[in-house]
């Protein structure tokens, strides 16, 4: 029996969701892995073979390759009700400087994203998405959302999540 299998990687989890059930569906009968990793290694590992796909977050330079937009996402900061922020109709990373964040650590480039526009002490970096579920239900601390997941139905109770406005906060794949 031989076992076929399309490996792809992405710049963020997100994507990756969000294509597999069309990978599947398009190729019946093949195994489909994936994984998340830095954009540089992803240009590398399809030159390389590794993928026979990437997700990528800016066009790649090497103009041999074929690319194919796929969508976009804007990431927002959900916020408790009371916040000082709560009431804008939007929000920059300058707003957000010196504000505690929740920051999931397996959210790809966007974790670089937020490091390079706040204060890095201010990002409460979690690895295990189980436990940071928990902080988030026991505490009103900001976290970083995305208006895909928003559009799905992921809502954190008792906040408000607010668009960050800045060009880096909205990506296109």
């Amino acid at each position: 029996m031989i076992i076929f299998i399309v490996v792809f990687g992405s710049c963020s989890p997100f994507p990756v969701n969000e294509i597999i059930p069309t990978l599947q569906e398009r190729l019946p009968g093949k195994t489909i892995s994936s994984e998340v990793v830095k954009q540089d290694k992803l240009i590398s590992g399809l030159k390389n073979h590794m993928y026979q796909l990437c997700i990528l977050c800016t066009d790649p330079e090497d103009k041999s390759l074929f690319c194919q937009r796929f969508m976009q996402e804007r990431l927002y900061i959900s916020i408790s009700k009371d916040h000082p922020l709560a009431q804008a109709k939007s929000v920059t990373f300058h707003d957000l400087r010196g504000v505690r964040i929740l920051v999931n650590g397996n959210v790809g480039f966007w974790l670089d994203i937020c490091k390079r526009n706040l204060n890095e002490a201010d990002l409460l970096i979690h690895g295990n998405p189980g436990a940071l579920t928990d902080l988030v239900e026991s505490s009103n601390l900001p976290l970083f959302n995305s208006d895909q997941f928003i559009a799905r139905g992921f809502k954190t109770p008792g906040r408000i999540s607010i668009p960050i406005s800045d060009t880096e906060a909205l990506v296109t794949y």
